[in-house]
């Protein structure tokens, strides 16, 4: 009677056992999906990980400062088709990928120097591989002579005075003035950062 009880007890404990585990793996499961999104714990704590590891890029917008100065110089400046633009760029040089996308893309800084003016543009893009890569690129648009045109100096047709880049009138007599340099957009410059 006694070896009875003994394998009872053991069956009873097994029971419960198998029980508490059925109901603890139930419970973690149930709060995977409300918390994780998913039933499988270890698919979820493969996400965190890869999260942990891959954060997302910071970009350094600067519109709110930069776009007044780029106005000065082109009133007719349209920035969500030139950020248009610069999508269309990324995804011709680095859309290869089917999983590529663009999270966003920003104005980031204005450069001047005599006879160029650069728009640097900064784009968080990312792309899957093993694990989702997550890069952040410097985009150059840049306002320049083409290619062949050496440096010329513009004067004005009324007074003669030095005419700058981009002037639309003489800033000696005040004429309207049509820029004689035929500039043109182009991207100039692509690298990660």
């Amino acid at each position: 009677m006694g070896k009875w009880i003994t394998a009872v007890l053991i069956l009873a404990g097994a029971a419960g056992i198998w029980a508490a585990i059925f109901y603890i793996r139930k419970k973690l499961r149930a709060y995977s999906s409300l918390f994780f999104g998913t039933k499988n714990l270890m698919a979820a704590a493969q996400e965190l990980n890869q999260a942990v590891e891959d954060p997302p890029r910071s970009l350094n917008a600067c519109e709110g400062s930069v776009l007044p100065q780029v106005l000065r110089d082109f009133p007719d400046f349209d920035i969500g088709l030139v950020k248009r633009q610069v999508q269309d760029y990324l995804q011709k040089k680095l859309g290869s990928h089917p999983s590529f996308q663009i999270h966003r893309v920003v104005l980031s800084a204005y450069e001047k120097d005599s006879l160029q003016r650069t728009l640097v543009f900064q784009a968080a893009v990312s792309w899957m591989e093993e694990k989702r890569l997550q890069k952040r690129y410097d985009i150059h648009y840049t306002y320049a002579l083409p290619q062949g045109v050496s440096a010329v100096a513009a004067s004005c047709p009324n007074c003669g005075g030095n005419l700058g880049f981009g002037d639309l009138e003489c800033p000696y007599c005040g004429t309207r003035v049509v820029n004689p340099l035929k500039q043109t957009w182009a991207f100039t410059h692509l690298q990660e950062t």
